[in-house]
């Protein structure tokens, strides 16, 4: 059933991610302490800020609690966009989006919310890229200034790494001229992310060697530039039919020269080390990730439910020193993993 009809007549509807985060900046506390604001689960508020479907009932409390209609905080129930209307919509002369490659709305940790789109130069032939487009004309412009570093730090990043096979290639970033609508494209990589490719079943070995291995290798490129990518997910890996990868989506990569930015209203990632969520940035948050999105792709089974970390990586019987390696990677306490994930990626060569 479309998202419209689903919030025109069922008791299931769907609240508008943007909507919902700007209430939430407006309150300017973070998402724990607002779900327990406005007295809702938790569970409820990231099925929100996700897009999934929840009771109305839950919806009307809270927008009561708001003061303000429901009708306000759910997504819109015109009709689509035309063609022209989604194209105009990323303000960007270089770039127009291919409609019917229009991902859906992708609420990130930091209550940014993207799309992503395949995209097409409008005056080279065959030219394509991976555009995301961001609309913050919702917040408040104090919250846009903060917004503008995140935003920019995907391209800054790429620029910096840009000769590296493993880091996507960003062509442009643009912004309208009220730096309401931000619109970023990397070089187009013909692929599947790793998330999509673990929906069907875990990888092959072969594909998973050829994969982790190069996964390992992006984060020791990012390492060695003082980069701390602290957001590797699934979904952000990129995995051509060959096995080549690449990482996309750094908005949130820290470098490492400078100053921590507040991270505890992130949204949940059961990806993230976590001494990120407190406001840390050290190369090992990486390889508690990589660890984590190795036993994903080894045994299919996601992380975004809670699960036996050692119970799966006794399963898959690895070598012991890979096995060693692996679990102390999985370690809460920062200092306890290994020194750099060089030494994962030698025993995953060997």
């Amino acid at each position: 059933m479309p998202k419209n009809s689903l919030n025109q007549c069922s008791d299931l509807v769907v609240v508008d991610p943007v909507k919902l985060q700007w209430h939430m900046r407006r309150t300017s506390t973070c998402k724990s302490k607002f779900a327990d604001q406005m007295d809702i689960g938790r569970s409820s508020l990231y099925r929100m800020l996700g897009g999934t479907a929840v009771r109305r009932s839950t919806v009307e409390f809270l927008a009561e609690q708001l003061q303000t209609s429901v009708q306000d905080l759910l997504t819109s129930t015109e009709v689509e966009f035309s063609p022209e209307e989604i194209t105009s919509a990323w303000h960007d002369p270089e770039w127009e989006v291919i409609p019917e490659t229009l991902m859906p709305l992708v609420p990130m940790s930091n209550g940014l919310v993207m799309r992503v789109a395949k995209v097409r130069h409008r005056v080279l032939p065959g030219e394509f890229g991976r555009g995301k487009v961001y609309d913050i004309r919702g917040m408040p412009s104090v919250v846009r200034h903060r917004c503008r570093e995140a935003l920019s730090r995907h391209a800054t990043i790429c620029r910096q790494l840009r000769d590296s096979p493993y880091i996507a290639r960003n062509l442009t970033l643009s912004t309208s001229c009220d730096e309401g609508v931000w619109t970023s494209v990397d070089e187009w990589f013909e692929s599947e992310s790793l998330e999509q490719l673990l929906v069907r079943n875990p990888l092959p070995q072969k594909q998973l060697q050829t994969v982790m291995t190069a996964v390992a290798a992006a984060i020791e490129t990012l390492h060695e530039h003082q980069i701390v990518g602290r957001e590797l997910h699934p979904s952000r890996i990129l995995v051509q039919n060959d096995a080549r990868i690449v990482i996309t989506d750094l908005e949130l990569a820290k470098l490492l020269e400078v100053e921590g930015s507040v991270s505890d209203d992130w949204q949940r990632n059961h990806y993230r080390a976590p001494e990120v969520s407190a406001g840390e940035s050290h190369p090992q948050a990486d390889l508690f990730s990589f660890a984590r999105i190795y036993l994903h792709a080894a045994t299919g089974v996601s992380f975004e439910e809670d699960v036996n970390e050692r119970g799966l990586l006794e399963e898959l019987k690895l070598p012991s020193q890979l096995h060693k390696s692996l679990l102390s990677c999985l370690s809460p306490i920062w200092q306890d993993r290994p020194e750099s994930i060089s030494i994962i990626r030698a025993l995953l060569n060997s």
